[in-house]
């Protein structure tokens, strides 16, 4: 059995480490080996691995032998002196730069000026043939995408198994996972982890300060990964006291223009203290509760490359960088950052946020309409405190717009099947008329103002509001606006308390939602308010799904021809949502609730969510008939043995696992989305080290904030 003859591409610190270490063993036999996971795989130890060739692109390193390569500038280990090294007599090899020379190396690393790529691929196939290399090791900087594949397809070409040591996605990619199987070539990877890092080394600091009794305000960690979200990905903010909803994006570049400041690596960043602004998002704390925490910095930063959206089972979705995490639950029973390279389609479960409790219980009272008098062609306000409307004496509208209850009803049943401006007019109509219990309401909501409200159109359906005035308001003041196909729900929705939020929504509800089966269901043309209701539902805790009906065999038949290629329904299926739909939402039509109630008495079993396993279930005996062949358990599974354990701290962490503000979804795809020009951005969340966006946990790592 002879030596494992290994290619090294990227003759840097890494290697320089790897090699001065295998030899600093070899010396000292009688030392304990740190650094390797395994000294020995099979027959196999780190001292058979023969490095008989290696590829660079620094002038300072190609041509000469690896011995010397490996302590040229600007690599830094010398645990054996230079001259006390074995010589070699591998030459390091000329390889193509693409993109493997960064903004954080081009003013260390000198590129050998480069030859035709044809000529160089020539020459490093005959080098590996030549030199008998098994097994290529890639060691080129973060951030070489193209560099990597080039080597990627040599591994192909040469039939050399293929070490990717960084967090370009190859191993675990389908397509090159394919081309490797069928040519019958071993592939690891991607990526891996330095056993002292810079965030170890961090952590460890910080925790050192905690035990020697100092106090630390802020820390930080610089990472100069680019770990984001895109700008379009929706996060729930409180900013200056006040809850709203909004692309992170749209936030992060106004934060910018007014207190940005320029990273030398390129990246901008906003220092919330030295803004003087207070921001807090929510996170999911280590007992697996919701928890607004204080959001201390903000990043954004360029990119050009391959993006990814993730999706849930349950509809969940975020479009994240190659090289960012979420979250899962790990065997010691914690969440762990997981990059999204190493998530599996329909095999991994991601940590979510199945209630999102803000802890505001006051009511909002009003919406102030002064700014907006000149729109709505006011002649100002009279002694009474009401808006003075031209021709229109009688309608008293105040100032102070009351956000009552039934207004707060018409909101969602405007979201649900309002409109603006139809036939000309400029007033409010919505699609209820044929509901007796609809129209009560908004009658019961125009009647202290004074305004008529008409049921019209052949079918009898929309109802109008004869107040242009009040239809301004709606479009205005409250946000309302869109088509079928773009309606969102307004910011300061989001802003309510829990008890206003649920009537928003049993107003939506009464209009787009039923009861179908044993589910409370729910239809609209707009992809994004689907999004926002489960949102709103996660806001007052009840968790819904959202998922998309294919609509292209139906779109040209029918009395109604659409163009819609798919349509997007919200579900409500578990008893527990259904308990808490029942107590805090319900419907504005008697019929709708009584119908969910029979459901309700029907399904007999909560806890019915997933639990990942971990070792404390292992550990005490808590184990499903299907423990040997399922990677998970059903929470009420899980509950139903709790006695078993007697350590008072388990039993806890058990219960919070099963029973806290956390549900772990599986992972249904994973769809890579094409390189273009635009910005992507971060929080700094100290504490924690993670943030939900667009209602999935995800890592912050541009600075990791530690205690």
């Amino acid at each position: 059995m002879g030596n494992i003859k290994v290619g090294i591409i990227g003759v840097g610190n890494c290697f320089a480490g790897l090699w001065q270490g295998i030899e600093f063993y070899k010396r000292n036999p009688d030392k304990k080996i740190v650094g390797i996971m395994h000294e020995k795989m099979g027959d196999y130890s780190i001292f058979d691995l023969e490095f008989t060739s290696a590829f660079d692109v620094g002038e300072n390193k190609v041509g000469k032998p690896l011995h010397e390569a490996m302590y040229a500038y600007p690599n830094m280990v010398n645990w054996i002196p230079k001259e006390e090294f074995q010589k070699s007599s591998t030459i390091v090899t000329e390889g193509p730069a693409l993109d493997g020379v960064g903004i954080y190396v081009e003013n260390r690393v000198k590129p050998v000026k480069g030859r035709p790529m044809a000529t160089l691929r020539k020459e490093i196939l005959k080098v590996i043939e030549t030199s008998g290399t098994e097994v290529l090791v890639n060691y080129l900087p973060v951030g070489s995408q193209k560099a990597t594949e080039f080597w990627a397809e040599i591994a192909l070409e040469t039939g050399c198994a293929f070490v990717n040591n960084m967090p370009v996605f190859i191993a675990s990619t389908e397509a090159w996972e394919k081309r490797f199987q069928k040519a019958g070539v071993p592939i690891l990877g991607d990526d891996t982890k330095g056993m002292i890092g810079a965030t170890i080394v961090h952590r460890t600091l910080a925790r050192l300060c905690d035990y020697r009794g100092a106090l630390i305000d802020r820390t930080y960690q610089i990472n100069v990964g680019g770990n984001s979200v895109t700008g379009d990905q929706k996060i729930l903010l409180e900013i200056g006291g006040k809850i709203t909803q909004t692309p992170i994006g749209e936030f992060i570049d106004s934060m910018m223009m007014a207190h940005g400041e320029h990273r030398a690596d390129g990246k901008e960043i906003v220092d919330l203290a030295q803004a003087g602004k207070m921001v807090r998002c929510f996170t999911i704390d280590d007992d697996f509760k919701t928890v607004m925490a204080e959001v201390y910095g903000l990043v954004r930063h360029l990119l050009d490359e391959e993006l990814y959206e993730v999706k849930t089972s349950e509809g969940r979705k975020i479009t994240v960088t190659k090289d960012h995490n979420v979250f899962k639950l790990n065997w010691d029973g914690k969440l762990e950052p997981v990059p999204v390279h190493e998530l599996r389609e329909e095999e991994t479960y991601i940590a979510a946020p199945c209630s999102l409790h803000t802890g505001n219980a006051a009511d909002n009272r009003t919406a102030n309409l002064a700014p907006y008098l000149k729109e709505l062609f006011a002649r100002g306000v009279d002694s009474a405190g009401n808006i003075i409307i031209h021709n229109h004496p009688e309608i008293k509208i105040p100032v102070e717009f009351p956000l009552t209850d039934e207004l707060l009803r018409v909101v969602g049943l405007w979201l649900a099947d309002g409109s603006f401006d139809r036939e000309g007019s400029a007033n409010l109509e919505i699609a209820c008329g044929n509901d007796e219990e609809c129209v009560m309401c908004i009658e019961r909501f125009v009647q202290p103002y004074h305004i008529n409200y008409k049921i019209r159109g052949q079918a009898q359906v929309s109802v109008q509001l004869m107040s242009k005035t009040m239809a301004k308001i709606f479009k205005l003041c409250l946000g309302l606006g869109g088509n079928s196909y773009t309606k969102r729900v307004p910011g300061w929705v989001f802003g309510l308390s829990a008890r206003q939020i649920a009537l928003v929504l049993q107003g939506y509800l009464s209009g787009d939602g039923t009861v179908t089966g044993r589910q409370i269901r729910w239809t609209t043309a707009s992809p994004g308010l689907a999004e926002d209701m489960r949102t709103l539902f996660l806001m007052v805790g009840i968790n819904s799904g959202v998922l998309l009906e294919d609509y292209t065999s139906k779109n040209t038949t029918g009395s109604y021809k659409t163009a819609l290629l798919y349509i997007t329904h919200g579900i409500i299926s578990s008893k527990d949502d259904f308990e808490a739909f029942a107590d805090r939402v319900g419907f504005i039509q008697t019929d709708k609730t009584e119908r969910a109630l029979n459901v309700l008495a029907k399904l007999k079993r909560t806890g019915m969510h997933i639990i990942p396993k971990f070792e404390l279930l292992r550990q005490w005996g808590i184990k499903s008939k299907s423990w040997d062949k399922l990677p998970t358990m059903r929470a009420h599974a899980v509950m139903r043995q709790l006695d078993k354990v007697t350590d008072d701290a388990d039993r806890k962490k058990i219960f919070d696992i099963c029973n806290g503000d956390t549900r772990f979804l599986k992972i249904k795809s994973i769809k890579k989305i094409p390189a273009k020009p635009q910005y992507v951005y971060d929080l700094s969340v100290p504490g924690s080290e993670r943030f939900v966006c667009s209602d999935i946990l995800v890592h912050n790592t541009d600075f990791l904030s530690m205690k």
